[in-house]
């Protein structure tokens, strides 16, 4: 069963943030049964926006996260939770999907897990006996759910639009109510980041599926999340099963991504060469020997991400290296290459830091110098976009390894509207790694009550728990709400400073 106070606390927040956003404290404190929850946290507001934040994807390619207000992703987590066992047996209903959201019995990682599936032998399985392949990708999946398909695929569209104003015992109205109240009472998409997204687009899924298979019988393939891999003996038939997952997708008001979907001869490849390539390279142990197959690797890498430019080479390469003993002698030259890499592929920050941070845990040197102009350059370049990811995880360096930020980077900060490179900034301010150049005003404007239900909700809250912004007119917005007041007497942080001192003491642990 998934437990409400795991999928609160590891649940909540995406994986793709920097490890000081943490959800914990704010789960363990609506979950202690010691504690009793203001009435209005389960009835006010009816709805609030969503926190926005845009990450780097390869190529020129955006996504952007939504982090719901605490308080409506409570409502939409309890459902979720205590909905579990009967969520769950409707994953079963999809004959194709591989990552069929599961629970987590683990004491770590997320509180809602998809298996880990090595591609390449469901792909030597389902291609075994058939001569065409059709891969399809839906387009723009999360953001394109309509939520009232969750009665649906749950329940059935002619039952559901019966029932849709009557909330009562129908788990898809509960699911389909909590989803729009998170995001301000939206019905077009749900938010990417969180697990309770997860359970829910695959829901929607597996009853797609369902009625896939039952109209297109006799194929082999599989879904992978969004992506479709399915065999067929002929073209035709290939073109006759297009044609139906189109109208079934259709039918939950989803469509297929015309430039990712296409009809293939087989035999394939089961993996892109670039993919084996890098997972193989050989290193040798001699300290010439290693240089030289580092420069060579990298080489390579490059050369692959010039070819593949929507693909993750860069980051995958840079995880693959961090399972290779680096000796001490080449690590400069590897440090160098990866202050390339992240100004190359700014995407790359989340990967090279863990490395970074694990070199100095070994006693090796961080040329801090270079390290500061390469985070300098990313914030230049990146907050004037509205980059939110590339400036959180530079400034994250910038708290972790102590450096400095000089004034351009701090007037281009000042200008963007995200909550987390916000918190990020005035954390490395109270530090004094900004010295000149960070302006405020905007983001002092935001402390009132009513932004705490708006998309700036995480700033209007964590920068007054910490006493780097003060309340309009001075007064304590966040004491004087019923339900924020209420996390704030409890201790809770969605931000916690300390945590990059743990990093660097005790090692890289991402949020979840």
């Amino acid at each position: 069963m998934v437990s409400l106070r795991r999928l609160l606390t590891h649940g909540y927040f995406p994986k793709e943030l920097p490890p000081v956003f943490t959800t914990e404290s704010f789960g363990i404190a609506v979950t202690d049964p010691s504690a009793k929850l203001p009435e209005s946290f389960s009835k006010l507001p009816a709805d609030a926006r969503l926190a926005t934040h845009n990450i780097a994807r390869v190529g020129t390619l955006r996504r952007t996260l939504g982090i719901p207000n605490p308080v409506l992703f409570y409502r939409l987590a309890i459902t979720i939770a205590e909905r579990w066992a009967e969520i769950s047996p409707h994953y079963r209903r999809s004959e194709l999907a591989l990552s069929s959201p599961k629970h987590n019995n683990f004491p770590w990682g997320r509180a809602i897990l998809t298996p880990r599936v090595d591609i390449r032998f469901a792909r030597a399985s389902s291609h075994a006996t058939v001569r065409y392949l059709l891969k399809a990708d839906i387009s723009r999946f999360y953001h394109s759910i309509y939520t009232h398909s969750i009665p649906w695929a749950l329940h059935g569209k002619a039952w559901s639009k019966i029932r849709k104003n009557r909330f009562g015992p129908a788990m898809g109205n509960e699911l389909d109510k909590s989803s729009r109240n998170a995001q301000g009472g939206q019905t077009l998409g749900i938010p990417i980041g969180p697990d309770t997204s997860l359970a829910i687009a695959d829901l929607i899924l597996s009853a797609v599926d369902e009625q896939f298979c039952r109209e297109c019988p006799r194929l082999s393939g599989f879904r992978m999340w969004d992506e479709y891999e399915l065999g067929f003996s002929t073209r035709s038939e290939a073109e006759a099963g297009l044609a139906i997952l189109q109208e079934v997708l259709g039918e939950m008001e989803l469509a297929l991504n015309s430039s990712k979907t296409r009809i293939i001869d087989l035999p394939q490849p089961f993996e892109a060469r670039w993919v084996s390539e890098i997972r193989n390279y050989p290193f040798r142990q001699s300290a010439q020997g290693q240089a030289s197959d580092i420069v060579g690797f990298f080489d390579r890498v490059f050369e692959n991400a010039r070819l593949f430019p929507t693909e993750s080479v860069v980051g995958y390469a840079v995880q693959r290296l961090s399972g290779v003993e680096i000796l001490t002698g080449n690590w400069s030259l590897v440090h160098d290459i990866l202050i390339q890499a992240i100004i190359a592929e700014p995407g790359t920050f989340q990967f090279v830091l863990p490395t970074m941070v694990r070199a100095r845990q070994r006693g090796l040197p961080i040329q801090t110098t270079k390290l500061c102009d390469a985070i300098n350059l990313t914030i230049r370049s990146h907050a004037p976009l509205g980059h939110g990811s590339e400036v959180a995880w530079a400034l994250w360096a910038t708290l972790a390894f102590q450096l400095h930020i000089d004034a351009d980077s701090a007037q281009a900060i000042s200008r963007m509207s995200d909550s987390f490179v916000a918190l990020l900034a005035l954390d490395a301010d109270a530090n004094g790694l900004i010295h000149t150049g960070l302006n405020t005003e905007w983001w002092a404007s935001l402390m009132r009550s009513d932004e705490l239900y708006q998309n700036q909700w995480l700033l209007a809250y964590e920068a007054n728990v910490k006493g780097w912004l003060p309340g309009e007119l001075g007064k304590d917005h966040v004491q004087n709400d019923a339900n924020f007041g209420f996390l704030k007497t409890m201790g809770v942080s969605f931000y916690e400073s300390n945590r990059r001192l743990r990093v660097m003491n005790d090692g890289y642990q991402p949020q979840g």
